[in-house]
């Protein structure tokens, strides 16, 4: 169990029990700035996330979940990269769902250079 105070001090916010609280992380843009390096991506392209027009590395530090893989994540990587050593281990639900836990995101593109 967990106890966990937040003191919203002078933010002019209340809260109640009861109340629903939003936390929202930022991605580092050192991490993000990383990623778009190995796609060959400057970070000034437009994509739309959820009907907003956002640049890629905004919507990447903003908008994204970049540190956890997932397994669709790493299947559509696979497809994407044409590695056979991805494709194979996509085609294993509990080896992909193993490697989706253990690998983050850049792990992709060091791993890709190996193969």
């Amino acid at each position: 169990m967990r106890h966990i105070e937040i003191d919203l001090g002078e933010s002019g916010l209340t809260y109640q029990p009861g109340d629903a609280l939003g936390v929202y992380y930022t991605n580092s843009p050192a991490l993000v700035d990383e990623i778009l390096a190995k796609a060959g991506l400057t970070g000034d392209e437009i994509v739309e996330v959820v009907d907003e027009s956002l640049t890629v590395r905004q919507a990447l530090i903003e908008k994204f979940e970049i540190t956890a893989s997932n397994p669709q994540q790493v299947a559509a990587f696979a497809e994407l990269s044409g590695s056979k050593k991805l494709q194979k281990l996509a085609e294993d639900k509990d080896k992909l769902r193993q490697y989706a836990n253990n690998t983050q995101v850049l792990m992709y593109w060091a791993r890709r250079k190996q193969n």
